[in-house]
């Protein structure tokens, strides 16, 4: 407790400025009492960004402004360095909160067409899959060769016929993963089938295979549609991805 005390009182000490080998210290933990900056907003869309500079309802000037695209999900407007302690406001975020789920991971083939209908675009080997995976036979998967890239299923080709196709690898798709109002970037899958297991069905997956180039093209993407779209308001405003 003396020790305690000793330090509580040390620390209502004037601090002092000391120097060694040429170098300011202090002898006590300084803290800035900084200038305020605004509350940053936060919007799911570049659109809603767009809406926001074009009104710009706060009188920012927007000419000592930039828009810094921190990867994939996340844009945000940031002013100038300001006041003594260099501050940056950050006035507005972009946040894309979409979590794509289920890459890697083997569905049975109904919840498969869903979440391949539902998260993807109509583009690329989107519709060669559903029509795949729509007419497997029950439990008949299999295995054409053991390079672990060709595989086989059997398939129905009419009323009664069924028949042994190529699984087609890689596959181009084209998956909702970035801002809605950007491009999607397309890439390579790795598509894989398997039998279930007794009475399980047939099972699909998909799994990445480009590396995250995907990521770098969302960039690319969302920095056209936000330099476009501030030349159509005529913003002059750097986007830097």
């Amino acid at each position: 407790m003396i020790e305690a005390a000793i330090n509580k009182i040390l620390g209502l000490a004037e601090p002092k400025a000391l120097i060694f080998d040429g170098l300011k210290y202090t002898n006590q933990q300084l803290r800035p009492v900084l200038d305020p900056i605004p509350v940053s907003l936060k919007v799911e869309t570049l659109t809603g960004m767009m809406d926001y500079i074009k009104a710009n309802r706060d009188g920012i000037n927007l000419s000592k402004c930039v828009l810094i695209i921190d990867d994939y999900k996340v844009v945000r407007l940031i002013g100038a360095v300001e006041g003594a302690f260099k501050q940056r406001s950050v006035f507005i975020g972009a946040h894309c909160d979409r979590d794509f789920q289920h890459f890697g991971s083997y569905l049975d083939i109904e919840a498969f067409i869903i979440w391949l209908q539902a998260n993807f675009l109509d583009a690329g080997d989107r519709s060669k899959v559903l029509a795949l995976v729509g007419n497997i036979q029950d439990g008949q998967v299999s295995t054409f060769a053991d390079d672990g890239v060709t595989q086989g299923v059997t398939v129905k080709a009419g009323i009664t016929k069924v028949e042994n196709v190529s699984v087609p690898n890689p596959v181009s798709l084209t998956p909702y993963r970035t801002f809605i109002d950007a491009v999607q970037p397309p890439s390579d899958f790795v598509f894989r089938l398997k039998s279930g297991a007794g009475s399980e069905q047939p099972k699909a997956a998909l799994f990445e295979a480009d590396g995250g180039k995907w990521k770098s093209d969302a960039v690319q993407n969302i920095k056209k549609y936000l330099v476009d779209e501030l030349a159509r308001i005529q913003a002059d405003i750097p986007v830097i991805a």
